[in-house]
């Protein structure tokens, strides 16, 4: 009986791994080239009675600092695709440009360790960086 017992969870917990739902573009993610074609550092401390100076030094504190091209695709390639961006949060400056994935154009928005892609209004990729060396970096509100 034990033996038949073990068996069936094997069996079960193969079958399970196989069947793993990923997010769309979660696989293509980790294989496709991201080409980031513009980026532009946002000082998001608008209505904060801060200067752009000193919200510049709050975004350096952060570790949120200005990125160009090269390093926002190193950033970007930190990134997992997740479903939703509901339990991540994080810190920083925001970043906004066009990146080239999967043969399309999209927008992108970075913003404390948390990116969207958006093409067209209609079609989108949540992406979080929560990995230690990424800067700025997402964190999951339960942890």
């Amino acid at each position: 009986m034990k033996k038949s017992s073990i068996i069936v969870l094997f069996v079960c917990s193969l079958f399970a791994q196989d069947n793993v739902i990923y997010p769309p573009y979660a696989e293509s993610f980790d294989k496709e080239v991201i080409e980031v074609l513009e980026v532009d550092t946002e000082i998001n401390w608008q209505n904060s009675g801060i200067s752009d100076k000193e919200a510049m030094e709050r975004c350096k504190m952060s570790q949120s600092l200005p990125k160009d091209k090269q390093q926002m695709e190193e950033y970007l390639k930190k990134h997992k695709v997740v479903w939703t961006l509901h339990y991540y949060s994080g810190q920083g400056c925001a970043y906004r440009g066009k990146v080239k994935f999967d043969g399309k154009v999209w927008d992108f928005t970075s913003d404390g360790g948390m990116t969207t892609f958006l093409r067209e209004n209609e079609e989108y990729i949540y992406l979080v960086c929560e990995s230690a060396e990424c800067q700025p970096r997402a964190w999951n509100d339960f942890e």
